[in-house]
């Protein structure tokens, strides 16, 4: 608003028609500005999506969350798909890695992006991504839950249509599949990098590509 108002202080100096000219344009800036917005405000009836949720199916997304919050235990641990940035907050469960929580220090990115290339990488590198962890079939799936003790996978229903898996199915809505993983429980492999506290990266899981 500072700058609105100093505009408009300068504009009271000038002389009387050009004053009036560059009102009116000053208020034409404003009310352009106002309506540009519109899409933003919380209106009734509308539904926003938040930016945290941008890459998801937001309304599934949240139902999903609800349901792990409520059905599944403080402790345990979630492979998630890697758009997703707000199931810590909105589910309240641990989650093996997220892409949008990189760690600030040096040890803790090579732990982060370790895990990223398990969960979600097809050829070992961050070029070859894919969106779910279930994309990369069930093997790689199960040998991920094993070195980071995930108990359940939340994925997108697409993502698990297009893969024969064999894993039992707790929970699904009309975006979203979780499936409970086999090793759920087993305490995680102390080979595996942790995010923040510095240990040395481990060696990749065997790289298979899709469909092998």
């Amino acid at each position: 608003m500072v700058p609105t108002a100093t505009a408009v202080t300068e504009v009271g100096l000038l002389p009387g028609r050009w004053r009036r000219g560059l009102q009116w344009s000053l208020v034409g800036l404003i009310l352009f500005d106002l309506i540009s917005q519109t899409g933003h405000w919380p209106l009734p009836g509308r539904q926003l999506t938040a930016r945290s949720d941008k890459h998801v199916a937001a309304v599934a997304w949240q139902d999903a969350c609800d349901w792990m919050r409520s059905n599944t235990a403080p402790t345990a641990q979630f492979l998630t798909p890697r758009g997703a940035s707000s199931f810590s907050w909105r589910a309240e469960r641990p989650e093996v890695v997220a892409w949008k929580n990189i760690p600030q220090e040096a040890a803790g990115i090579v732990a982060w992006r370790q895990r990223i290339l398990d969960c979600f990488s097809t050829d070992g590198s961050l070029r070859g991504m894919v969106r779910s962890t279930v994309s990369l079939g069930q093997r790689r799936l199960e040998q991920v839950a094993r070195r980071y003790a995930a108990s359940y996978v939340v994925a997108p229903r697409t993502a698990v249509a297009e893969m024969d898996l064999t894993l039992p199915q707790v929970y699904a809505n009309d975006g979203y599949v979780i499936l409970q993983l086999s090793d759920s429980g087993k305490e995680e492999d102390p080979t595996a990098p942790s995010l923040g506290q510095g240990e040395a990266e481990p060696p990749a899981l065997q790289v298979e590509r899709l469909g092998k």
